[in-house]
């Protein structure tokens, strides 16, 4: 070992024992009471209130069908862009019977 590394374990030996001197036993930490939560009474009772209103607007808003029928009749803002030009030839089946005259003539 360098002179260097004898001086800087010498220095962390003086730390170490500078903080075992500063650091309370883990008995003590251990046998302190823990502070309990409590919550105030008016915030549990505002909550209540805020909950029950909340239930009672949602209540008054609709029937159930109400929400399952609006449920079915909705269509996504972007469907507009699923039609594109020719896409009426992808809906159709054509016949194996008539001619291609005949198809195009129409």
């Amino acid at each position: 070992m360098s002179e260097m590394d004898r001086d800087l374990e010498e220095r962390f030996s003086q730390l170490k024992h500078y903080d075992r001197g500063r650091v309370p036993a883990y008995e003590h930490i251990v046998g302190l009471p823990r502070p309990r939560w409590r919550p105030a009474p008016l915030l549990v009772a505002a909550l209540l209130v805020v909950a029950l209103g909340g239930g009672l607007i949602v209540k008054s808003r609709g029937s159930r069908a109400d929400a399952v029928h609006s449920i079915a009749d909705w269509t996504s803002p972007t469907a507009g862009l699923l039609r594109t030009p020719g896409s009426e030839l992808m809906s159709t089946v054509p016949s194996v019977t008539e001619s291609v005259i005949t198809l195009e003539a129409q």
